[in-house]
């Protein structure tokens, strides 16, 4: 076996892959130095990254200062995390929230049936949980993403040989990676405009070998040199599991080619840009996937703050992260003190002939006597240390008040009690501080969840297939309700008569909409608009869309509306019967009695009763 692998090693290397899809436009050493410069280009932010993963988890002091001392004391002090975790609980959505809007007539039934089929494929694709990933990411880095792939596009555990039982829901492959493992072309500020963008992983040869795409390139994985092993730069606090010799770094690149090809509409030969998915095993290329469609590198970014000119952004976390590791300095000294001082640096006068290990090591027993050769009284002294500042405390508080500025996290925010906001006005003020510091990074995540929503449109259009599908309602106790669909993705194609809608329900923000909503539902109780010939200011279904609570139980309380007036309508439907059977009896021809039961209706409302004459009868 060996010897077979060191035969097919001999006679595979990277540029034979190339070579046998065709390639010429760019070789192994071109994609290489792609991959060289972006890292060079990376290194200082990866640095950042490093120190911000350390921060989160507690372990600052290992990576920002690792020689320290044995007596220093090493309080962690972490506004990192709770920043973090503060701004995803404020802002970001818990549930689908992307929808399909007609602008026309004609296209209201097909924006219907998409919202419900890509729907669909957003459970199905567990979008939620890939975002709720994403969002950990963004909000302590400022910089995350969604990678989006069909079928074997995405390496993964699905792709073994081996039957793990795990099963796919769907084709379309979706997958978040840290920052750290991103190496995005340096002259870029956008994915549409890179020329190459990168992604790191650490894979075991052995996972390698049992993908099967990589079948014909086993001895590539088994004998590739890992020379970039060194660039993951995320921090892992099992160090040994890095440097295993099973380990290899594996990259997938995703490259911008110009190519020639015909057009189909005019048959003129044109360059064209194209886009290749490489996989590579340290600088081995094992496979290529030749011009992919959707024809664009399907990375979908995601920003805690969005910095001009440059495709990394910017998080909360880094924005406080000197003061952090001041605080924590500020903390360790404090705490370290205590200790010095019971401590301080010893003296020993030489003329009392002491043996200084014995003294150091039995000084503190209390029944050891020592013999001295001069007056006792001048045998040792200690070092005098300075105070700590009066004012230390204060300075304190200015740092956490700094972070909390800054941050726009404070006890307030995170929903804790404190002074006036036990008052309404307090938690007024609270709600409003948060809904204005973070409306932008609002803003910022509908248009991730709406770029999210076309990539899978434009990667169902191109590889996904006419489908039906039963629409079950959330409420079970209407299964027999439930609609039959049918849609086909590639109708959407073209279409400039439905629009994508984003609402972003994230709890800070939603409660301003939920507490408008009541108060149109309560003005149009009061003032009946569509008894006099106006349309509602709010519908029943419009309401509960906006109230807070999980989507879920939206629907259910929409389904019941919908069949509490079914059955009114019924209602109102059989006493319009029974009132013309009881006119025509009383000897009214039909035609007289609806025209009695309509001049009732009419009366009825220029009175401003409910419109029922079935009462009156």
């Amino acid at each position: 076996m060996q010897d077979e692998l060191n035969k097919m090693n001999e006679t595979i290397n990277s540029d034979d892959i190339l070579e046998k899809y065709g390639i010429t436009e760019y070789n192994a050493s071109d994609i290489i130095k792609d991959f060289d410069d972006a890292v060079a280009f990376k290194e200082e932010q990866a640095r950042i990254f490093k120190i911000l993963d350390a921060a989160d988890q507690s372990n600052i002091w290992k990576v920002y200062n690792r020689r320290i001392p044995n007596y220093v004391q090493t309080p962690v002090n972490n506004p990192i995390t709770v920043i973090k975790e503060a701004t995803k609980a404020s802002i970001m959505p818990t549930s689908y929230s992307g929808d399909f809007r007609a602008l026309s007539l004609s296209s209201k039934q097909l924006a219907h049936k998409a919202n419900r089929y890509f729907q669909m494929k957003w459970e199905q694709s567990d979008m939620d949980s890939f975002n709720n990933q994403a969002a950990d990411y963004a909000f302590l880095h400022g910089t995350s993403g969604v990678l989006f792939g069909w079928d074997k596009d995405i390496v993964e555990a699905n792709d073994t040989h081996i039957n793990l039982g795990l099963q796919k829901k769907s084709p379309l492959q979706v997958k978040v990676y840290h920052p750290s493992n991103i190496f995005p072309d340096p002259s870029a500020e956008t994915v549409d405009e890179m020329n190459y963008l990168f992604f790191s992983e650490r894979k075991t040869r052995s996972f390698l070998k049992s993908i099967p795409r990589f079948a014909n390139s086993k001895a590539l994985i088994e004998y590739a040199a890992d020379s970039v092993g060194q660039t993951n730069f995320n921090y892992v606090p099992d160090k040994d599991k890095q440097f295993q010799s099973d380990v290899v770094t594996f990259l997938t690149c995703y490259k911008k080619v110009f190519r020639e090809k015909i057009n189909p509409i005019t048959g003129i030969l044109e360059t064209v840009p194209t886009i290749d998915i490489i996989y590579m095993a340290g600088r081995t290329i094992l496979d290529i996937s030749k011009d992919i469609t959707p024809n664009r590198i399907p990375f979908v970014p995601l920003y805690d703050e969005k910095v001009p000119n440059n495709f990394w952004g910017i998080s909360k976390c880094y924005k406080v992260l000197s003061l952090v590791l001041t605080l924590n300095q500020l903390d360790s000294t404090e705490a370290t003190a205590y200790f010095k001082h019971q401590n301080p640096p010893e003296f020993i006068n030489l003329m009392a002939n002491l043996n200084l290990a014995e003294y150091q090591n039995k000084r503190d027993n209390p029944d050891k006597a020592f013999i001295v050769s001069c007056d006792p009284k001048a045998v040792q002294s200690y070092a005098e240390r300075p105070e700590l500042p009066k004012n230390l405390d204060a300075f304190r508080q200015y740092l956490i008040q700094t972070i909390q500025n800054i941050s726009g996290v404070d006890a307030a925010y995170l929903g804790a009690s404190y002074g006036s906001i036990q008052t309404t006005g307090g938690v007024q003020e609270a709600l409003n501080r948060s809904t204005m510091r973070d409306s932008n990074r609002i803003k910022e995540i509908d248009k991730f969840i709406k770029e999210e929503l076309n990539m899978m449109i434009e990667f169902f259009i191109a590889h996904g297939q006419r489908e039906q599908f039963f629409d079950m309602p959330a409420s079970p106790n209407k299964e027999a309700s439930g609609e039959l669909l049918d849609f086909d993705p590639i109708e959407l194609l073209g279409r400039q008569d439905i629009a994508i809608v984003v609402s972003n329900t994230a709890p800070r923000s939603n409660a301003s909409y939920e507490e408008a909503a009541m108060k149109l539902m309560e003005l149009q109780m009061k003032y009946l608009p569509s008894q006099h010939g106006y349309a509602d200011f709010i519908t029943p279904e419009e309401l509960v869309g906006w109230l807070n609570i999980p989507k879920a139980q939206q629907n259910v309380l929409i389904d019941r509306m919908k069949m509490q007036a079914e059955n009114l309508k019924l209602e109102e439907y059989t006493a319009v019967l029974t009132a013309i059977g009881t006119l025509t009896q009383g000897g009214m021809t039909p035609e007289q009695a609806i025209q009695e039961i309509v001049k009732q209706v009419e009366n009825s409302k220029m009175a401003g009763l409910p419109a029922t004459p079935m009462q009156q009868q």
